[in-house]
């Protein structure tokens, strides 16, 4: 349930799901979601990019550690056991690459994001080690090379790639596998898989074979 989203979008996948992505734009909202997380008995994972991040942009708050600080203290610290780890970022170098565009800077700003990233994934993991901090990829860094010139963050736990059959031909079966091989060969040995289920269908008929989720 993003921000935007109301805590009743919670509901619909109650039944099968024991895991809620949740943020918002104030305390109470997401206070509010985690209530409802937990009515259901499902841990969180706290979507925390706008905490450190400019909204639409890959420059940090100039008060981020203070923002931080805050979000620990009212929703982290508070709802502890509940909550399972974190959500840094989504699809990051693509959202970096878009927003940089063509800059002919473009490399050296790459890679001063890549080095925000993997700052801010070590200040979480610093103040929460034993929680999980997640992200997904699109599929549009592993064709430009991004991850493979950039690398994953080590302290990054769960990877994903994001990548979706209304995108046509970019998105079969065995390209998502492929994808997710060539993430295989990057991750670390620690760093495990969590799988993008399909439901963004667009103008498309979502109807995926088993053949991704029985190959990766």
């Amino acid at each position: 349930s993003m921000a935007g989203f109301p805590a009743s979008n919670l509901d619909g996948p109650s039944s099968y799901s024991n895991i809620a992505f949740i943020g918002g734009d104030t305390y109470p909202i997401i206070i509010e979601k985690i209530n409802k997380a937990k009515s259901y008995n499902q841990k969180i994972i706290l979507m925390i990019s706008p905490v450190f991040f400019v909204w639409q942009s890959i420059q940090l708050h100039a008060d981020w550690q203070s923002r931080w600080s805050d979000v620990k203290n009212n929703i982290i610290n508070p709802y502890n056991n509940d909550i399972l780890g974190f959500y840094i970022m989504d699809e990051p170098y693509h959202n970096a690459s878009t927003l940089i565009g063509d800059n002919p800077q473009k490399n050296n700003l790459m890679l001063e994001f890549s080095r925000t990233l993997n700052q801010i994934t070590n200040t979480v993991k610093t103040d929460y080690p034993n929680k999980i901090i997640a992200t997904t990829f699109a599929y549009t860094e592993l064709k430009s090379n991004y991850i493979q010139q950039y690398g994953i963050p080590q302290n990054i736990d769960w990877i994903g790639v994001n990548c979706y059959v209304a995108f046509g031909g970019e998105c079969t079966d065995s390209l998502v596998i492929n994808y997710y091989n060539t993430l295989a060969n990057l991750k670390k040995p620690h760093q495990k898989f969590m799988m993008t289920m399909d439901a963004y269908t667009g103008q498309a008929t979502c109807n995926v074979s088993n053949s991704v989720e029985t190959n990766i």
